[in-house]
Formats: structure tokens, sequence, C-alpha cells
């Protein structure tokens, strides 16, 4: 297993949100643990360009990763794999957790719930973004 430090953005799979997976339908819920990570095949179709200088998710059909936030007393949360994506190299040095001066790529779109989890119940559209280590 492989950890990874990057950012995690909105989706919610209905349109809000700046974070977009690609190929993102609204089959999933807004109200749940939903993600998507840029270097994961899903359910054997691979439907973006994958981003393989990060390590690659390799759990099974919409299967769970675990994701956390490192400045946050959340535990870890484990979140269902739904797409491929974020497109690779967007880059931010604003997001909750940071100080404005690292730039961190997005590695992940994640559900409103999700994000509020991560950040302890902050407002996710206040930030947008979030530091975030994904283990694959």
């Amino acid at each position: 297993m492989s950890t990874i430090t990057g950012l995690a953005g909105i989706d919610d799979c209905v349109g809000q949100g700046a974070c977009k997976a690609n190929q993102c339908s609204a089959a999933c819920s807004t109200t749940e643990n939903w993600m998507s990570y840029p270097n994961y095949v899903e359910c054997g179709t691979v439907s973006c360009a994958l981003n393989t200088t990060i390590p690659q998710a390799s759990v099974n059909c919409n299967g769970f990763i675990d994701v956390d936030c490192p400045c946050t007393s959340a535990s870890n949360a484990s979140a269902q794999l739904w797409e491929c994506g974020p497109c690779p190299n967007q880059y931010s040095a604003n997001y909750y957790c940071g100080d404005g001066t690292i730039d961190r790529e997005i590695i992940a779109c994640v559900t409103s719930s999700l994000f509020t989890f991560l950040c302890a119940n902050c407002n996710p559209l206040t930030w947008g973004l979030i530091e975030v280590d994904v283990t694959v």
C-alpha cells in the first residue's frame, strides 16, 4: 500500500462543486462518502486520461479507499470510488490545512459530506479544497 498527499475538491455529481470527475454521472450519493481518484480503472473501463505519476488504486469495481485529512482529528474515512478523475496537473496553494505557500496537486474529488467529515465539520463551500492523505 502507498499513501499519497494531495488535495481533494468537491464534486457532488449534480453540478455542485468545482472538482469535476471524468464521466461522473448522477449515480453517486451526495450524502455518502464517495470519491474519484485519477489513477483508477473503473470496473475494467478506462474513462479518463489516467494520471500514472501517482500510485494506482487497485481496488475492486466500485471498491473502497482510505482517505484522511492530516490536520484534523477526523479519523480515516473509507470512501467508495465511483470514477476516474480529476484531470492531472491541477495545483493550488489555497486549501483547508494549507498556509498558502505549498502548491499541491488535486488528486481526488469528494462529495461534500465526505469533505465535511474530513475537515471536522467545516463549511466545505468556504474552502473548496482540502489536503488529504489517500492510501491505495
